[in-house]
Formats: C-alpha cells, structure tokens, sequence
C-alpha cells in the first residue's frame, strides 16, 4: 500500500517549478545580458528554451504523471466515470505523446514544414507555424474536454481548467507572442529570452495544478490517496 499526499506532491511540484523559474531567469541574465554562453556548461542545462536538459526533463516527467493520472481516472468504476472512460483514455493518450514531443520537438519540425508549405516566413504571431494546426486541434477538442470537466467535482474543475488556461495559455498564447517578437527582434535577446521563459514556467505550472488537480480528485478530495498494488 502506498499513500500519495496530494498537499506534499502539490508543494514539491511547485517547488520545482520555482526552482527551474529562478535558474531560467538566471540563464537568460547570464547568457544575453553579460554574453557567457556556456558557463561550465550551466547554461545549456539549465536553458527552458533548449532540449535534452533538466528542465525539459521535468516538464516531460510533469506530463507523464498527468498522462499516468487521467489512465487510473479513466479505470474509475463509477457510473459517471463509465461514461468519460473513453475521453479520459484519449486525453490521456495525448499527453504521453505530448510529453515525448517535449524531447523530440516534433511540433517544431512540423512548424518549420507547415510554415514553407503555407509560405508563413514573415508572418509574426504565427513565425512558430506549429500553433496554427495546433490550434485547430484545441478547438476541435474542446467538446470533449468541457465533457470531462462537466465530469468533475466543482474544486477539482475550477483547478483542472485553471491548469488548462494556464498551459494552453503558455503554449500557444505566449508562443504566437513570442513568434511576433521574435519575427521583428530575433531570438539572440532578452526580451526572446524572457518570453520563451513565460512560455516555458506558465507550461510548468499548468502541468503541475493539473496533476494536484488529478490528486485530489482521485482521494476523493481528501489529502492523501491510496494506491494498491498487487
């Protein structure tokens, strides 16, 4: 019998999030204020906009409990679980695969194609072209993610669509801004940087409430949850 405190996993997720805020600031100080690109190699691991890193590492590990979490959620034997299994089983589904993408970077290669194709070289907010699609994707989505949160206690709701509007909020709001700023300005400055960081810690925050969320949710709004494992 293991028993998850979903208060202890809230402040450690958060702690994380603090932490990999205040050394991507630090990053983005370091490298395009003072130019030390490297800096022992602290740099590159410490960069939210680069791959194979720590904090990609736990954005990734964030999105695979969420992915984990809405698994169990969708084995719920209750009657209204019944009838969400299906949607839950695909959410879930989605975001292991958005969480490999966030090693991979597939979305970007995709952007880079999708943009030549649509001829997208100078348009600013959609320079990232990978939003566009994706985009699309969300609203076509929505039905289905109103019906799960039509599922959900009313807590647990107001934090799953917090942790929604936050992520999403980080990925193509922030994005489509940065793809404008980085359009006119480039991508080798502070503003570029800070905003690739917002994109990147509002991400982060997202997938954390919304695993907290999940927590609560399966304990039943209690503190702690109990998994068996036989």
């Amino acid at each position: 019998m293991v028993t998850i405190s979903s208060r202890r996993s809230a402040a450690l997720l958060a702690l994380g999030v603090a932490f990999f805020a205040a050394t991507g600031l630090a990053v983005v100080i370091v490298s395009d204020v003072y130019g030390h690109k490297r800096l022992h190699g602290l740099v590159p691991l410490f960069d939210l906009d680069a791959e194979f890193n720590l904090p990609t590492a736990f954005s990734m590990a964030l999105l695979l409990i969420a992915a984990l979490l809405m698994a169990v959620v969708s084995r719920d034997p209750s009657s209204l679980a019944r009838r969400t299994k299906r949607g839950w089983t695909i959410l879930s589904v989605l975001t292991l695969c958005v969480a490999f993408d966030e090693v991979a970077s597939f979305h970007e290669q995709a952007g880079e194609s999708f943009r030549s194709i649509l001829g997208l070289e100078d348009v600013g907010a959609f320079h990232f072209a990978w939003t566009l699609p994706a985009g699309v994707v969300m609203f076509a989505l929505a039905p289905m993610l109103l019906r799960l949160a039509a599922s959900l206690g009313p807590r647990v709701r107001w934090l799953a669509a917090t942790a929604g509007i936050l992520y999403v909020g980080g990925a193509l709001g922030v994005e489509m801004l940065d793809g404008a700023y980085a359009a006119r300005f480039g991508e080798e400055n502070v503003g570029y940087g800070l905003l690739t960081g917002l994109e990147e810690v509002l991400e982060m925050c997202g997938a954390a409430l919304f695993d907290y969320s999940m927590l609560v949710h399966l304990s039943g709004l209690k503190t702690t949850l109990e998994i068996e494992f036989r």
